[in-house]
């Protein structure tokens, strides 16, 4: 009995320092440093989303020297798969992350994690749960009429009052009872809701009758529109009067407008013109480009204008925040690796400004500036330097209209007319076909009408688009 208990006292002397040894080698391999939720030190925000991307940005505290960062999109069932989208050691405080790739109308968890360099875990962020915006529909019912008896007749902007009244402007020519071109074009065409009337905008200068050609179009009522014809033209639908800029002492060929009512407009056009109109004084404004200026766009914030030398596809994109005009883009014939650093590549014609501060510009290609970056809209197949070969998918872009960023148009030649509801574009109207002569100049967007306006065949064209 007392060689048992010796052995007992033993057997328990021996296993409670191998306790002690296996309890120390565990502390040694997970540390007991805990997780922390801690928002001064390291945050996770939502910036924004669209129908298949959403923008996040981490935000690390200047203190913090760990900078290891994981951001991982949680599984929606729980299973605890996860995906890694950012995996990287951040070097500056904030940082913003684009997740791509993703459904609309879709609800997805973030979840970032903050690493010591040998992969210890420190901080992680409480779960973030993002809604992506859902699609519009692309079903538009369509109706096409061509106006005009040829000799280069053309239709060059047009803008929608409302469903019964648009304006439509350029050249159309007809021909007489006897088959011979009047000599005095057509300037107007007018919407009323059934079918389009031609008419004439009829102005005056020095005693002179005159029908103008005319080139840009923006309309506040139907009684105060504001038509181009190089100088500013204002009447309301029927009387028209002319502002000739050099007799008020400005240096300026104007083509395209914007504005936010008649006592604060803007005027773009040749050789870098930006003319300024407060309803009362006319003044010239300092662009700090001499190419052609041919399209502006506003939002409640920004405004911004796209030019071009169409000789040397060099283009500009121009934006005002309320502190002056600032290049924001410029573009020329650049290689693939040169795209974005910082230029943009080909002729840039137009431009838009959504509410929520996106900047579209388009010519050769397609681009978006977000969060102060370019970028290509990636949802345009074949959009980047090399797709798009011998154009089988679209042509040139001459303009861009939309409501919202799930709500996009694009016109340009070979009867390029696409819609984008935001995960996806499709061709409305008659087919795409890369060897027609159509060329949609411009394009108007109010709700759910739309109108886009050209030539073909020597004829103007107008179609009138419904959803």
């Amino acid at each position: 009995m007392l060689v048992k208990s010796i052995f007992s006292v033993t057997i328990i002397l021996i296993f409670i320092p191998l306790i002690f040894f296996i309890g120390s080698f565990n502390s040694c391999k997970n540390p007991t440093q805990p997780v922390t939720f801690d928002k001064t030190k390291f945050t996770l925000t939502f910036e924004d989303a669209a129908c298949t991307e959403v923008w996040l940005k981490l935000i690390l505290s200047a203190d913090v020297s760990t900078r290891r960062v994981l951001l991982k999109r949680l599984s929606i069932n729980q299973t605890g798969d996860t995906t890694t989208i950012y995996s990287m050691r951040m070097n500056v405080t904030d940082t913003l992350i684009v997740d791509e790739g993703l459904l609309p109308k879709h609800t997805y968890t973030y979840q970032a994690e903050l690493l010591t360099d040998d992969g210890r875990l420190i901080h992680r962020s409480g779960p973030l749960t993002v809604t992506t915006m859902d699609t519009t529909s692309h079903d538009f019912s369509w109706d096409i009429t061509y106006l005009g008896d040829g000799s280069s007749s053309v239709l060059r902007d047009v803008a929608i009052i409302n469903d019964t009244l648009a304006y439509a402007v350029g050249e159309i020519y007809k021909k007489d009872s006897a088959g011979n071109f009047e000599t005095e074009p057509y300037n107007l065409a007018v919407w009323n809701g059934s079918t389009w009337k031609l008419q004439k905008a009829i102005v005056y200068y020095q005693g002179y009758r005159v029908v103008p050609p005319l080139e840009g179009v923006f309309a506040f009522s139907p009684t105060d529109i504001w038509l181009t014809s190089s100088y500013p033209i204002h009447g309301d639908g029927t009387n028209w009067a002319l502002y000739r800029l050099p007799d008020l002492g400005i240096n300026a060929s104007v083509s395209k407008i914007w504005g936010t009512s008649s006592s604060s407009i803007y005027f773009v056009g040749r050789n870098g013109s930006i003319v300024f109109f407060d309803g009362k004084t006319w003044r010239r404004i300092e662009s700090g480009t001499k190419l052609s200026l041919l399209d502006i766009y506003g939002s409640k914030d920004n405004i911004v204008i796209a030019g071009v030398d169409i000789s040397t596809y060099k283009g500009i994109v121009l934006k005002n925040n309320g502190m002056g005009w600032k290049t924001i883009a410029e573009s020329n014939l650049i290689t693939a690796a040169e795209i974005f650093k910082p230029k943009l590549y080909g002729a840039i014609t137009s431009v838009l400004i959504t509410d929520n501060n996106t900047i579209y510009a388009g010519g050769n290609l397609f681009y978006q500036y977000r969060f102060g970056k370019w970028n290509y809209v990636k949802s345009m197949p074949e959009n980047y330097i090399g797709g798009n070969p011998n154009v089988y998918y679209r042509g040139f872009i001459y303009k861009i209209r939309g409501n919202k960023v799930n709500d996009l148009w694009i016109v340009g030649d070979r009867n390029t007319i696409r819609h984008s509801n935001g995960a996806s574009w499709k061709q409305i109207g008659l087919p795409y076909d890369p060897a027609s002569d159509v060329i949609w100049r411009s394009l108007s967007v109010k709700n759910n009408f739309c109108i886009a306006v050209g030539d073909g065949g020597n004829r103007a064209i107008c179609i009138n688009m419904k959803r």
